[in-house]
């Protein structure tokens, strides 16, 4: 099922959620499915970057009963200074890029939540750059597409 989201944000989910949080294999006529993913892109400055999550990543990452439980395995705080140094990576003059937004998104399943920091290029305006982070703090690793840039 793809669904448009707001932004030029593109959400891709494949498959089903066991409740234990484990993927459900769903049967098709070419076999079983054995994982599933989660995809977004943002477009910022004129580069395109996407990110992936698949079933697979999400085995051995700490499971949270959501919003109005406990607190999250992995504090915000901790999150935006973990997605900070991820950003650093993909684009060095980020230094002065400032957080926009802080999402806390479940992955098609109660129990399993992830960080997505936005962060704003300093006196830009428009899409942020997201970068995804889990809750045992590993981030998800994000690549640009330069192949859609270049068709565009």
């Amino acid at each position: 099922m793809i669904s448009q989201i707001a932004a030029g944000m593109t959400l891709l989910l494949l498959g089903a959620w066991s409740s234990e949080g484990s993927p459900t294999p769903e049967k098709t006529s070419q076999g079983v499915v054995e994982s599933e993913s989660l995809s977004s892109f943002n477009t910022v400055l004129g580069q395109k970057w996407i990110w992936t999550i698949s079933s697979l990543d999400l085995r051995d990452q700490p499971t949270w009963d959501g919003p109005g439980s406990t607190a999250p395995p992995l504090s915000m705080e901790r999150a935006v200074g973990i997605a900070h140094k991820e950003l650093l990576r993909y684009v060095p003059s980020a230094e002065t890029w400032t957080v926009r937004e802080v999402d806390l998104r479940s992955l098609g399943h109660p129990r399993r939540w992830l960080y997505v920091i936005g962060w704003l290029p300093e006196g830009a305006a428009g899409d942020v750059f997201d970068v995804p982070v889990l809750m045992s703090g590993r981030p998800v690793q994000v690549t640009r597409d330069v192949e859609t840039e270049s068709n565009q």
